[in-house]
């Protein structure tokens, strides 16, 4: 038997297709509100959503000390903005990362720039990427807003 199945975190959801044989290996993990961590491929194709093939799945207990720092998994930070609507924020925003330099890269998505149809993603220069923290992320969504902030 193969499954569908759809993964959610605070940041959106995506379609999980899991073959037979995996599925027959993984099919205890799957129960509603399990917290997992799933290694697969993404399967991109013309006018379809963005799906993962899963290859092997990890039922993740928040309380196991022998699991890497949560934000050590994430390897990207991605702020959204809007550069119109609030002038000042890039500013802010650019204080707030430079309290925090590491080696994990940032982009900015500026959604004025997608009504001039120009590239909205911007990677931050180099002098303004961050080691992620729990602190860094807290600030940022205070800063910006909960919903404009993401970890990938």
């Amino acid at each position: 038997m193969m499954a569908f199945a759809q993964l959610e975190d605070l940041y959106g959801s995506i379609e999980m297709i899991i073959f037979p044989k995996t599925y027959e290996n993984y099919k205890e993990l799957l129960k509603p509100d399990n917290i997992i961590l799933v290694e697969g491929r993404i399967s991109i194709k013309e006018e379809e959503s963005a799906k993962i093939i899963c290859e092997k799945i990890s039922l993740l207990n928040k309380d196991d000390k022998s699991l890497p720092n949560k934000n050590k998994m994430f390897e990207k930070l991605y702020i959204k903005i809007d550069s119109e609507k609030n002038p000042g924020l890039l500013n802010s925003v650019k204080k707030i990362l430079e309290k925090n330099r590491g080696d994990q890269p940032v982009y900015v998505v500026d959604e004025a720039r997608k009504a001039k149809q120009s590239s909205r993603v911007m990677q931050a220069p180099r002098s303004i990427w961050v080691t992620i923290n729990d602190t860094l992320i807290e600030e940022l969504k205070k800063t910006c807003g909960d919903q404009c902030v993401a970890l990938k």
